[in-house]
């Protein structure tokens, strides 16, 4: 991080002994080198730092500490573990002492850089002298003596301002003999050890009491003499072990990347895969979707779906179970099914809740193929489940159901970003190995994901590649452009507008065959799609679909408003091959009969101009209950939708009729869940945008102006205490000073309750309300009588 004083030889006085502290490090930064540590930590400006002091103390917490630590790969932790070892949190550390510690490894140019990063983050500062913040040794994925050379101790404390000896900074030599121990223990035992070094040497488990199993590590451990047992559950390592782990780990660390086997690919070919994955999730969540709407499954007690209705699903689909749980899980976070009391009921209505198609589904049926699928892919990337434990069992032996609320994991956000993340920063086409991309994350990220294991990564992506995200190992163009914010149009979404271009060019074309079937060579356009799936049924979807047309098929054509001649036009339309003759007779076949029984509103109503059908009719369905009116008509109690379900199962074909004698459309839609009104609580709250180049100008500005009214602060202050004197006494000297034209220090509260300093020059004082000029940014002011805290005459 440069500073305005960088040049001043004497502005570090850490090399001759003397910190300057953060506070003083951040008032010499430049505007840009703020501006760049507020966009590295947000949190530092959740509310606006009233000054440099206020920011430095702020970069100084533990927490704010720990989540900037996150963003650092093993080299810069390894710069902090030699300052550390070198107790730069107490007293400044010349830089040459991390230069000789780390450079043989790791080179000069990548030593400055990881220095250039801390110093950027705050987490260390100053030139020659390096301090550290005291929380940034409690970040450390392992002991600092893990990142130190041997003699670092001592070859550090030569640069140290104080010239003492470093308390603690050494570690106690590891008896003959421990490493070897070390070494040869089995992996959960080992693993034991790497955890409570992690942690410092002391950890706390229920393992340790007396009545644990023998056969635990823990206990494994203690008895060997590897583990030391404080109390019924803290254990503690010895310091001969963590000497011996000390040396063991330091010889693990890596501080270059380590090495990558990618492959590479041709992108195109990545590109059409992951389209072709995008196209059988849509086919499998609208299949999934017709399945609930006609079948809504009950709600289990813990809110998810049980294991029995899962496998009828994958049963009723031909899919994995594997695959209906996770996509229940996308099609749930998506709001595209919901829990509750569908609309119809079920007909064997027994329970009091169920998952069903909620009302959000008919807009996005009506999206593009590819916005649909960005809906589903951008849901997925934000989604905070562990899908993959479906079906597994929990701590009490039970499964675990799809949708339950125990799956919830807010973790999962993040790794799943850092995969998609690392991934992108390869050329397109590059894939990478689950092994190596998790030695990649461990190595970037060591902080985050020192413990990932390997077949969570594997898992990720698994779930990167149903989603199309991912193809072949590498990153697709659509995935590259769901790494970037949507903005509110669908149309200028970037992983939608890849998924476009990915996706086959659809055709307007089809190819009937003898059998009545029909073949589609490709995706269709938006508008022969609609029409063929009003008369044909999904035989085989793939690269190519096949349809089946059969008499019910075309029924539904003409249930949905087609004529007989409208259904031969569309054959004859779309069709590269003849329209067989088979399908020309069954069309005038079904077109023929089709009709012939109109129904309407009595509450129903039967009219046939053939009276011998009609009597027919009454005499099969004396239950009904109808009445005959007219030789052509007659009336029925039942409602419209139920009398035409009991006509069709009694095999009496029949069309629904309005008032003006149009053809109604009475396929079932499918139950739907109402959805909710969006309220405060429920409404989706997409990320907080990051801090753009005027908001961190105007945190700057604001930090500066504290500065400077903090630097000018006069003896003659008056504190508004909500005393008669008090706010008598501020009023007079506003009054004065802005008679006077004297520049003030006002002391206020602002509407968020945060305490902030101004060196203003007052232009007027009326009503109560001061109106001044910052003398920092310019900016005019309006201070309220009631929040001002303190007033003072500039010097």
């Amino acid at each position: 991080m440069a500073t305005e004083s960088a040049a001043d030889p004497e502005a570090d006085h850490a090399a001759d002994g003397g910190g300057i502290g953060l506070a003083e490090w951040l008032r010499r930064c430049t505007d840009d080198d703020l501006a760049l540590l507020v966009r590295l930590r947000p949190d530092l400006a959740v509310a606006p730092p009233a000054s440099t002091s206020v920011l430095a103390d702020r970069a100084a917490q533990r927490m704010s500490v720990h989540r900037a630590a996150e963003n650092h790969d093993t080299l810069a932790m390894a710069v902090l573990g030699v300052l550390a070892h070198a107790d730069a949190d107490t007293a400044p550390v010349h830089v040459d002492a991390v230069h000789d510690a780390l450079d043989e490894a790791a080179g000069p140019g990548a030593v400055d850089r990881a220095l250039g990063a801390l110093r950027a983050a705050a987490l260390v500062w100053g030139h020659d002298g390096l301090e550290m913040a005291p929380a940034a040794r409690e970040v450390l994925p392992s002991p600092p003596a893990a990142f130190a050379k041997a003699g670092i101790v001592d070859h550090g404390t030569a640069h140290r301002g104080d010239g003492g000896d470093s308390a603690g900074g050494g570690t106690a030599a590891a008896p003959d003999g421990m490493t070897a121990r070390l070494e040869s223990l089995p992996d959960d035992e080992r693993s034991m050890v790497d955890a409570l070094l992690a942690g410092g040497g002391l950890g706390r488990t229920r393992a340790a009491a007396h009545d644990a199993p023998q056969t635990s590590p823990v206990q494994r451990l203690i008895r060997a003499g590897l583990l030391e047992k404080v109390d019924e559950h803290t254990v503690r390592l010895p310091d001969a072990v963590r000497s011996a782990a000390g040396s063991l780990a330091a010889a693990q660390v890596r501080l270059t990347p380590p090495p990558m086997s990618p492959t590479v690919h041709d992108p195109a070919t990545v590109d059409a895969t992951a389209a072709g994955e995008a196209a059988e999730l849509l086919r499998h969540a609208g299949a999934v979707l017709d399945s609930l709407g006609a079948h809504p499954v009950p709600v289990l007690r813990s809110g998810g779906v049980g294991v029995r209705e899962i496998r009828r699903l994958a049963k009723e689909l031909s899919l994995a179970e594997r695959r209906i749980g996770f996509l229940l899980e996308v099609l749930a976070r998506a709001d595209l099914i919901r829990s509750g009391l569908p609309d119809p009921v079920p007909e064997h209505d027994a329970a009091d809740s169920y998952w069903a198609p909620s009302t959000e589904i008919d807009a996005w049926l009506s999206l593009e193929p590819a916005a649909r699928w960005a809906v589903l892919a951008r849901t997925w990337l934000r989604m905070p489940r562990r899908i993959w434990e479906i079906g597994t069992r929990d701590a009490a032996d039970k499964v675990v159901p799809a949708l339950a609320a125990e799956l919830t994991a807010p973790g999962v956000v993040a790794d799943r970003e850092a995969v998609l993340g690392r991934l992108a920063a390869e050329p397109a086409g590059t894939g990478i190995g689950a092994a190596d991309l998790l030695a990649s994350l461990r190595w970037l990220r060591p902080r985050r994901h020192a413990r990932m294991p390997l077949g969570y990564v594997e898992y990720l992506l698994a779930e990167a590649q149903d989603m199309g995200v991912v193809a072949q190992g590498a990153l697709s163009a659509p995935g590259r452009g769901l790494t970037e914010e949507a903005g509110t149009d669908e149309r200028a979404d970037p992983a939608a507008a890849a998924m476009q271009a990915a996706m086959p060019e659809p055709v307007d074309h089809v190819l009937l065959q003898a059998d009545l079937t029909m073949i589609a060579p490709g995706p269709l356009v938006p508008e022969l799609a609609a029409a063929i799936s009003r008369v044909a049924e999904v035989e085989s979807a793939g690269a190519a679909t096949v349809y089946r047309l059969t008499e019910d098929s075309l029924r539904a054509g003409l249930d949905s408003g087609m004529s007989g001649s409208e259904l031969h036009e569309l054959f004859a339309g779309a069709s590269r091959t003849p329209v067989p003759q088979a399908l020309t007779y069954l069309i005038d076949d079904v077109a023929r009969r089709y009709g012939r029984l109109r129904i309407g509103f009595a509450n129903a109503f039967l009219r046939c101009e053939d009276e011998v059908l009609l009597s027919e009719v009454l005499t099969r369905l004396p239950d009904l209950g109808l009445r005959r009116l007219a030789p052509t008509v007659a009336v029925c109690g039942l409602e419209l939708a139920d009398l035409m379900e009991v006509l069709r199962r009694a095999g009496i074909p029949a069309v629904g009729e309005d008032a003006k004698g149009g053809v109604l459309d009475l396929r079932p839609r499918g139950a739907r869940v109402a959805t909710p009104r969006r309220t405060r609580q429920n409404v989706h709250r997409p990320r907080p945008a990051a801090l753009g180049d005027a908001d961190l100008a105007a945190i700057v500005a604001g930090m500066r102006a504290g500065d400077k009214a903090e630097e000018n602060s006069g003896s003659r202050t008056v504190r508004a205490d909500g005393t008669r004197a008090g706010g008598a006494a501020t009023v007079s000297l506003l009054q004065t000073a802005t008679r006077t034209g004297r520049t003030v220090t006002v002391g206020y509260v602002d509407a968020q309750g945060t305490a902030i300093h101004r060196l203003v020059e007052p232009l007027a004082f009326n009503g109560g309300v001061l109106e001044a000029l910052d003398t920092v940014t310019g900016a005019r002011h309006a201070f309220s009588l009631h929040r001002i805290t303190s007033v003072s005459l500039a010097d």
